[in-house]
């Protein structure tokens, strides 16, 4: 049993709505016309299309397992480690696997 000493039941809803609804009421009435609201914009800078900048791995190394091998913008140079094969995944990249 709660703090009114009848809910819940059918009698402990119906008293707390003969005490709130009056209250609910009046609120409703008291903002029957909506307070002036404030809208916030945020401007989002383009996401680029163009091809990342790739560093290089110096001329003829050996490149690690999972390292870029290849691919458009690349400027590296070398050759994948044994076990690896340089393996296309997409324009962009390339890499050892």
């Amino acid at each position: 049993m709660l703090r009114d000493g009848v809910h819940p039941n059918a009698a402990g809803d119906a008293l707390i709505a003969s005490r709130l609804s009056p209250v609910l009421i009046n609120a409703i009435n008291a903002g029957a016309t909506p307070a002036p609201t404030t809208l916030s914009t945020a401007t989002v800078p383009a996401t680029s299309t163009a091809a990342p900048t790739q560093t290089g791995t110096p001329a003829g190394g050996q490149l690690p397992q999972y390292a870029q091998c290849g691919g458009s913008g690349w400027a590296g140079s070398g050759t994948c480690v044994a076990g690896t094969t340089c393996t296309f995944q997409n324009q962009y990249y390339s890499q050892c696997i």
